[in-house]
């Protein structure tokens, strides 16, 4: 980070050492995960202790830290190889390269450390602070816009309240040092000493665990941006930043705080404290705010016309589905039955593929919005259109994201999805409240198609709005080359999951298998689902079945027959101006992104505050 801002004059060499201390980064991180969820965690490693004042920098990469370390390294590579070229466009280019590529890598660097310490207090401030301050730099890293800069402070104070809320919270499961199996020493605030401590916690102090508990679902649940505390910042601060770190806030900061409660909430409590925790409480409750900031946020998302504002509405609504998962899963785990848990086990795989999944198409989606600003100038839907002929590959890209976070079969969005669905409706006999909010997420689904549609269909489909060109200088690019394969690498992925979905389930499952630690322990023991159909899957008894490429191959056989059919007709194919009732110019007839769902838009409004 140093030495990016030291060479910070140095627009292109700045951007390309930026980018390849991410990729080496991103290669090194990659790497670790895989090794962890293919052969194991291996031994804690500790770089700083002073037993004295209950401090230590104790770094472990578990099963479940290594998917999300995958998740950073595979979305910061691609932000990063986007980054540079973004950066020359006229807005940025009186704002610092040393400035903002600096304070990328300390933001990376904090996303790594917070995933993978096991401190709960010190250790955890500094990273915590590690990405918030950097973040701040870069949602106002255009100085000179006032809007930007309430945004940034709005986020700045969200983040610090979200950061002593919690750390106030584990302050009060403080009880003592322990030891690990191998001997080893561990301060109080060390993840594994508070959880072996944890039974005798909830046995003396219930009301202090549920206290500290509450704290950890404000503190995280305002970084996840769930409702009631993502609208306070999250649609300010996205909008404001550069493109690509709008795609690092919402496909991997946000996902810090799911690691949180899934630690806490999953990874901190023994099973022999199962019995005295209230998981049905604590589950319900999880999964109400899920099932509320899943349609609050998709339905604020749909009034919206600015690109990344719909996109940050959005991602509160996935951040919603991600909790439901979540919330599902502990409640599951409450009922303390075989087939509970199985369930539970499926739910948790739900949470952390969909987590996964949105941190790919999201990011996505925002690097995106941002090629459409670097054509445009504007984030303002109503003054795009007929993007397709001129940037082919970019809307490739951008029906495959959209039709990943809409939950389209054959993406990895409906694959995610259908673990969670198929939880929710297969839960009424133990939890008869599941099945209701799962339908709420499954009309909610209908919305989010919604957004796409608008989100595609006013910028790439369509008429060019009056004074705005879209064809230009035959032979010239549509992006430079750099930016077409950061966006083409996740649209594959995204393809790729969709199609072999249980890649993703094993993937979920392996870090559940190495990291068998607190109530992750029964749930590795569960067998929910299994792989089905060449990577398609299948729940227990064959209740449930999804199998993509079968799925493929009859969409692909239909559409042959309907080719061959229309050939057989002979019928010729022709291009003629459409019917405009009777006017006569055709530049004025277009439907703006404000038009969309005109309907829709007085009652979501209302129903969505």
């Amino acid at each position: 980070a140093l030495l990016t801002r030291v060479t910070g004059r140095h627009r292109a060499f700045t951007g390309w050492l930026t980018f390849g201390l991410t990729a080496l980064t991103s290669l090194l991180g990659a790497a670790a995960a895989l090794q962890v969820l293919l052969n194991g965690a291996g031994p804690a490693v500790t770089l700083i202790q002073w037993p004295g004042v209950h401090i230590a920098l104790r770094l472990a990469v578990d099963g479940l830290s290594g998917v999300f370390v995958l998740l950073i390294a595979v979305v910061a590579f691609g932000v990063a190889l986007y980054a540079p070229a973004y950066l020359e466009h006229p807005n940025y280019r009186r704002c610092s390269a040393g400035k903002y590529h600096s304070n990328f890598l300390l933001f990376l660097a904090a996303l790594y450390g917070l995933v993978t310490t096991t401190d709960m207090i010190w250790f955890f401030f500094i990273f915590w602070q590690l990405m918030t301050i950097p973040g701040y730099t870069l949602i106002r890293i255009e100085e000179d816009k006032p809007e930007h800069a309430r945004a940034a402070r709005r986020y700045m104070w969200m983040m610090q309240i979200a950061c002593f809320v919690t750390m106030i919270g584990a302050g009060l499961l403080l009880h003592g040092t322990a030891r690990t199996p191998g001997g080893e020493h561990l301060v109080a605030t060390d993840f594994d000493a508070v959880s072996h401590h944890l039974p005798l916690m909830l046995a003396e102090h219930p009301w202090r665990i549920t206290l500290a508990f509450g704290m950890f679902l404000v503190g995280f649940g305002i970084k996840v941006g769930i409702w009631p505390f993502g609208p306070l910042w999250l649609p300010d601060a996205h909008p404001a930043a550069p493109a690509p770190v709008s795609a690092m806030l919402s496909g991997l900061m946000i996902k810090t705080g799911i690691y949180g409660i899934l630690r806490c909430f999953i990874w901190l409590i023994p099973p022999e404290g199962l019995a005295l925790f209230p998981a049905g409480a604590w589950g319900l409750v999880i999964a109400l705010l899920g099932t509320i900031s899943l349609f609050v946020g998709t339905s604020r998302a749909l009034l919206q016309d600015q690109t990344k504002r719909m996109l940050a509405w959005s991602s509160i609504g996935q951040g919603g589905y991600i909790m439901l998962a979540i919330g599902a899963c502990v409640a599951l785990l409450g009922v303390s039955t075989p087939a509970a848990t199985a369930l539970a086990s499926l739910a948790l795989a739900a949470a952390l593929f969909h987590t996964f999944n949105h941190g790919l198409f999201k990011s996505l989606l925002f690097l995106i919005a941002g090629s459409l600003f670097l054509r445009t100038g504007t984030q303002d839907l109503n003054r795009m259109g007929g993007w397709l002929r001129r940037m082919p590959w970019t809307a490739a890209a951008a029906l495959v994201a959209g039709l990943a976070i809409a939950g389209v079969p054959l993406t990895n969005g409906f694959a995610s999805k259908w673990c969670l669905f198929v939880v929710t409706f297969q839960s009424g006999h133990l939890l008869p409240w599941l099945p209701l909010l799962g339908a709420i997420g499954v009309l909610t689904s209908a919305l989010t198609l919604g957004v796409v549609v608008k989100f595609f269909g006013a910028a790439f489909l369509g008429r060019t709005p009056a004074g705005m060109t879209v064809d230009s200088e035959p032979g010239v690019p549509e992006l430079p080359r750099r930016q077409l394969v950061a966006q083409l690498l996740p649209a594959v992925i995204c393809l790729g999951l969709g199609l072999f979905p249980a890649l993703g389930l094993a993937t979920a499952r392996m870090a559940l298998e190495t990291s068998r630690h607190g109530l992750a322990i029964p749930l590795a023991d569960a067998v929910p689902a299994t792989a089905h159909a060449a990577g398609g899957l299948a729940w227990v008894g064959g209740a449930a079945v999804m199998t993509p490429l079968l799925l493929l191959a009859l969409l692909a056989a239909a559409i042959a027959l309907g080719r061959f059919l229309v050939r057989c007709a002979g019928a010729e194919r022709r291009v003629t101006v459409p019917w405009l009732c009777g006017y006569t110019s055709e530049s004025v007839c277009r439907y703006p992104a404000r038009d969309y769902f005109g309907a829709l838009k007085p009652w979501l409004a209302r129903l969505s505050g």
